[in-house]
């Protein structure tokens, strides 16, 4: 029987394409007119931080009021050296405008066109237009809650990786590989590459998702790419079975027990699994049924407690699909069980409290 989740996701990706039909004839006189207002009209307001070597183009969608995690996300890029351009595809609220300016450089509000790459790329171009070269540029969004840990170094590794373009999780498709875009980490070489600035300049936003994806998440990676500068993740699908091997039996129990499978058909394989460890080949069988189950999903959010644990996974998801529900479901309950490191106050609350509908969803704008 099909889930009721996936039922879901098909219905809406049909509406999706239903929508996408009208979108098309209407969106080129819709970009044209906010190029128009870009150009001769758009202002980043400053903040309250100066400019430093580095900067981070931080996208924003929270019409409502700025959650902890995003705040504790702003505060960790201050204090890691980051001027912050936080790019908002919304009107910023009024009660939390003040705590946005005291912990940015600029703040740039912009209509909701475009989802994060079209907030992205107007991020990039007003960088472009005061004639800023950062040392480093990251760009992020408010899609994900980071950082979890106090001690997080995610920042500073993405860094010194020895490539032009760094990010933490390489999708592959066919023959292709990209980078996931919810954190990308651009070297100043990559930043000044004529490529680079092509790809922005003549980059057409669009609120349709898929073409997003292709245009956008897909399209800079490959980009890039082709243009010879070099580009790499801290994780690959084969990072996590490479660390699969080196697991003892214990913590591969561990694994399968916090395990956030989707499919209860495939899902209630690893509860028997957990229930026959005496058998003489129950590594091998649990080993398959993992990977079996990496057919159906991403490493970091179908086995959170070994992504966190053994990999350091940096980022959790705060969107509302339900991979991500019940990835943080699982986590809560790792943490819960003292089988896994409590986050930081800020992002433990919004991953313990979200599902309950305390918290505005992750930006609809992004992609991830």
């Amino acid at each position: 029987m099909v889930p009721k989740w996936k039922m879901r996701r098909e219905l809406e990706r049909l509406k999706q394409k239903m929508i996408s039909i009208p979108k098309s004839l209407w969106e080129p006189i819709t970009l044209k007119h906010h190029d128009l207002w870009f150009e001769n009209y758009a202002q980043a307001k400053d903040g309250e931080q100066p400019l430093r070597s580095r900067v981070a183009i931080v996208l924003l969608y929270q019409p409502d009021y700025i959650r902890g995690s995003t705040i504790k996300l702003l505060s960790h890029l201050c204090d890691r050296g980051y001027s912050v351009l936080a790019v908002s595809n919304c009107p910023i609220a009024q009660e939390a405008r003040p705590i946005i300016v005291k912990l940015t450089w600029k703040v740039f509000e912009r209509p909701n066109f475009g989802r994060c790459f079209g907030g992205y790329r107007d991020g990039v171009k007003l960088l472009f237009r005061l004639s800023i070269s950062p040392e480093r540029l990251v760009i992020m969004n408010d899609s994900i809650i980071y950082p979890l840990y106090e001690k997080d170094k995610t920042l500073e590794t993405l860094e010194n990786l020895e490539c032009d373009i760094s990010g933490i999780m390489m999708r592959k498709r066919g023959q292709t590989e990209n980078l996931e875009s919810y954190f990308l980490s651009i070297s100043k070489n990559a930043f000044n590459h004529k490529s680079f600035k092509k790809f922005w300049d003549n980059y057409r936003p669009t609120s349709d998702k898929q073409k997003t994806i292709k245009r956008g998440e897909r399209g800079f990676s490959i980009a890039m790419s082709q243009c010879g500068l070099s580009v790499k993740s801290l994780y690959k699908r084969e990072t996590f079975e490479t660390c699969l091997k080196q697991l003892t039996d214990a913590e591969l129990f561990q694994t399968i027990k916090y395990q956030a499978v989707l499919y209860p058909n495939i899902a209630k394989q690893g509860q028997h699994l957990l229930l026959s460890t005496i058998s003489p080949k129950w590594r091998e069988l649990s080993e398959n049924y993992i990977y079996r189950s990496l057919a159906k999903g991403e490493f970091y959010s179908t086995f959170p407690l070994a992504a966190f644990k053994f990999l350091n996974y940096p980022v959790l998801k705060n969107s509302m699909d339900p991979a991500s529900e019940l990835w943080r479901s699982v986590t809560v309950s790792a943490v819960c069980d003292g089988a896994l490191e409590k986050p930081n106050a800020e992002a433990w609350s919004e991953i313990y409290n979200l599902g309950s509908g305390s918290y505005p969803r992750a930006s609809e704008n992004c992609v991830e």
